[in-house]
C-alpha cells in the first residue's frame, strides 16, 4: 500500500475490501463516515484503494487459475466416466470446450493488445 498513508488512512483502504460499505468501512478504521467520505475524494487514498484492489485482483486471480486445473480433471472424470449419464458427459465436453475458446479468444486479444501497444 502506499507509504504516504498515515496509519489511520491505511486501515481505512484495507476496511474498504473487507467491510459491505463506506460507513462500515469507516467504523473498522475508527474514523467517521464525514471524514471517510472525504478521504475517498483525496488522491493519496484513491491511489491506495486501486493499489489494494488490484493486488486483491491479482491475488485471486492465482487461487482461481490453481483450481481451475482441479476443474479440468473433474470434467475429464465425469467425460470419461460412463457410469456418468450421456448428458453429463456431453455438457462437460461443452462446458470445457466453451470455457476454452472463451480463454483463446482472451489470450488472443491480450496478444493483439500488446502487439499495438509496443507501436506506440
Amino acid at each position: 500500500m502506499a507509504a504516504t498513508l498515515t496509519p489511520r488512512r491505511a486501515a481505512f483502504v484495507r476496511a474498504l475490501l473487507t467491510e459491505p460499505d463506506t460507513k462500515s468501512a469507516a467504523s473498522a478504521a475508527g474514523v467517521s463516515y464525514a471524514t471517510a467520505r472525504r478521504w475517498l475524494r483525496s488522491d493519496d487514498v484513491l491511489a491506495a484503494l486501486r493499489e489494494a484492489e488490484y493486488e486483491t485482483l491479482a491475488h485471486t486471480k492465482r487461487a482461481m487459475l490453481r483450481l481451475s486445473l482441479r476443474g479440468v480433471d473433474v470434467l475429464e472424470e465425469i467425460m470419461s466416466d460412463g457410469a456418468n449419464s450421456a448428458s453429463a458427459r456431453v455438457r462437460a465436453v461443452d462446458v470445457l470446450h466453451s470455457r476454452l475458446v472463451a480463454l483463446t479468444e482472451v489470450l488472443d486479444l491480450s496478444e493483439r493488445v500488446a502487439a499495438l501497444e509496443s507501436y506506440l
